[in-house]
């Protein structure tokens, strides 16, 4: 289902629990939906648990255009599902079963937008939550502007935000090129070499302890992309035990 509207509304999603649960069984979720000009390209969410502690069936939908649908990415692995098409529209919905725990959902291409709703069932309990969205003014009047990579407002004033990448090319198809640009592309951070070791921390008689240090700079994370998973020091024993002190 899609609902258009020429005024701002607001969309809200009631959900059961289980899909046998009957008359009597309790607590469904309910959840408003987000706008189509709110949607982001990079969401980061948890899920939650029941009140006795334990987990979820949780699932994570995602709407997005059909055209754009390669490229998206869930904890870093492609968001392989079944989708469906919104009838009337060029939008198409999926969803998988995730995890309990915290979730990265993305487009490779930040200019490439979706909604990302969360939601979680079990006999006596439901959960909805929109994963996140882009906060920022809709339907007011509109002054064009200078764009800034992702600055969140409409600066062509043409009903959307941020739908361009800096690059030359009119990625939108509205006749206009860098009109509006969204963040540049993700970029992971990945490890420099290694620094020189450090001295000895003891000269003589003794072993002791020098050190290295390396940097996330090769490159360095960039437009929400992940940092370096490691150390960034490294310490190892230094062998002085064959080394005489001076004067003896």
């Amino acid at each position: 289902m899609a609902i258009t509207a020429d005024k701002g509304i607001k969309v809200g999603i009631f959900s059961k629990t289980f899909a046998n649960d009957g008359p009597h069984y309790g607590d469904p979720a309910f959840s408003f939906l987000v706008a189509q000009p709110l949607f982001a390209s990079d969401y980061t969410y948890s899920t939650i648990k029941l009140p006795d502690g334990n987990d979820f069936n949780n699932k994570l939908t995602l709407t997005i255009k059909a055209s754009h649908v390669d490229g998206l990415r869930l904890d870093e692995q492609e968001f392989n599902t079944t989708w469906v098409e919104l009838p009337g529209t060029d939008y198409v919905t999926g969803w998988l079963y995730v995890s309990p725990g915290t979730h990265n959902v993305y487009h490779v291409d930040p200019s490439k937008t979706f909604m990302a709703l969360a939601t979680g069932t079990e006999e006596f309990n439901s959960y909805a939550f929109a994963s996140g969205m882009r906060l920022t003014q809709i339907n007011r009047p509109c002054i064009p502007s200078s764009p800034t990579e992702g600055d969140i407002l409409d600066n062509d004033c043409d009903g959307q935000i941020d739908e361009e990448l800096e690059n030359g090319i009119d990625d939108d198809g509205d006749g206009s090129i860098d009109e509006d640009f969204s963040l540049g592309p993700r970029v992971n951070g990945n490890w420099g070499e290694w620094g020189n070791w450090s001295a000895c921390s003891v000269t003589c008689i003794v072993n002791g302890t020098r050190s290295r240090t390396r940097a996330c700079d090769n490159p360095a994370a960039a437009n929400n992309g992940l940092d370096c998973s490691g150390d960034d020091n490294e310490v190892e024993v230094c062998d002085n035990t064959g080394i005489p002190c001076g004067g003896q």
